[in-house]
């Protein structure tokens, strides 16, 4: 749970890594629910932003683990999930917490576990579901992966950041929670933006279809959180879409792994891919929309 009103952090300095779109306001909000925090980013100007905020600037990723009992990270993609637990566990120190926040694949989520592990560390996987509006206050929703002993010593981060908070169960699980849950949501968008094109082209206004979707059987958390940005044409990120096609695929590698075949989740990520080759790649998930558009014809 999201801490209480005038409740007393007692947890020691939290390491913190990676801020950006996710990073940045699940700091702010540690930051003033008075959990001093410790950061480090490549970008120096997204560390001087929490510096402002009461943040403190750490010098390395080693620095923080040197520093701090627990350490959390909200990274990009697996590649920068890998990179910078390879610089923590290069400079080990025993007891030390890793609370890897990002969306990640599970096999790595199990791999950086064993070798933390061996290290004398402690690794779980606890991606988060919200997006910034729920992150800057505290109530996101965190699967979360990994032993026992070590969901022990994240759960102060853990609760504190998320409001509907879940073990899964063993190393890596929270990551196959989290890619279930965005394939459904991602490929629901997709065919959100493909209703609205068709309804449009074939003659019913693109707010009129809203309305009637938003009351009817097709309503969802999906069409509420994009269906306004698709017809305004608004699309300021929130995840972008090479995020999105980064999960997906995430998600369709899981398959693969267990041997499930996802029809749909395949095609979408196929139709993602030409999203990012069309130059879409910035723009928020709504940003299906153009890709839509660019399929079937502007209306």
């Amino acid at each position: 749970m999201a801490l209480k009103s005038g409740e007393q952090w007692s947890g020691g300095t939290v390491g913190y890594i990676g801020l950006g779109n996710m990073g940045q306001p699940m700091v702010t909000y540690l930051l003033s629910a008075g959990v001093p925090v410790r950061v480090f980013d490549i970008v120096p100007a997204s560390v001087a932003a929490m510096v402002a905020k009461g943040a403190v600037a750490g010098k390395s990723v080693a620095d923080l683990v040197a520093q701090c009992d627990v350490v959390a990270m909200s990274l990009p993609d697996p590649a920068a999930v890998r990179a910078v637990v390879g610089q923590m566990l290069a400079a080990p120190r025993a007891g030390v917490t890793i609370v890897d926040l990002s969306t990640s694949d599970p096999k790595l989520s199990q791999e950086l576990e064993a070798k933390a592990k061996a290290a004398g560390m402690h690794f779980v996987d606890a991606p988060v579901s919200g997006g910034p509006a729920r992150s800057i206050n505290g109530t996101l929703t965190i699967m979360i992966g990994g032993e026992d002993a070590a969901v022990k010593r994240a759960m102060p981060v853990i609760n504190a950041l998320g409001e509907h908070v879940v073990h899964v169960g063993v190393s890596g699980s929270g990551n196959v929670a989290k890619l279930v849950n965005n394939m459904v949501i991602l490929c629901n968008q997709y065919i959100i933006a493909e209703a609205l094109h068709l309804a449009q082209k074939a003659g019913i206004p693109g707010q009129t279809m809203f309305e009637i979707m938003s009351t009817g059987s097709s309503r969802s958390y999906a069409l509420a959180r994009t269906a306004p940005q698709m017809l305004s044409g608004d699309y300021k990120p929130g995840m972008t879409l090479t995020l999105a096609h980064k999960d997906v695929s995430l998600a369709n590698k899981l398959g693969r792994d267990v041997g499930q075949p996802l029809v749909v989740a395949e095609l979408v990520e196929t139709l993602l891919q030409g999203a990012l080759g069309a130059g879409l790649s910035e723009l928020d998930v709504s940003g299906m929309y153009e890709a839509v558009r660019l399929r079937g014809g502007k209306v």
